[in-house]
């Protein structure tokens, strides 16, 4: 299940377009590989978060921030498969908290 919103900030023209944006992720448990002992992935709630300013205070340029994984949760996405042929198995992580800014520049019209 994902669930998004968004809300533009109520700002003069002059100033640009500000919006905040959220994005939700729940994903149920589900099995990755039968054969392994831990092939179930458990359940997870992921969290994002981002600002975008379009139109800085006029200009032809848009600047973002954002956050993934919020609450940097630590959970497992999927395992390595090995079970079956080498009698042990190991989990593929998902990426921990990530937060970075774009910048984008629109020339001519």
């Amino acid at each position: 299940m994902t669930l998004g919103a968004s809300y533009i900030l109520p700002l003069p023209d002059f100033v640009g377009h500000v919006s905040l944006g959220a994005i939700y992720v729940h994903t149920a448990k589900q099995l990755a590989n039968e054969v392994s002992p831990i092939g179930v992935m458990p359940a997870t709630d992921l969290l994002n978060l981002n600002v975008n300013w379009a139109d800085a205070f006029g200009s032809p340029g848009d600047l973002a921030f954002f956050v993934t994984n919020v609450t940097n949760a630590i959970y497992p996405v999927n395992v390595g498969g090995s079970y079956a042929s080498a009698g042990f198995d190991g989990y593929y992580m998902a990426p921990p908290r990530m937060w970075g800014f774009r910048l984008r520049y629109s020339f001519g019209e």
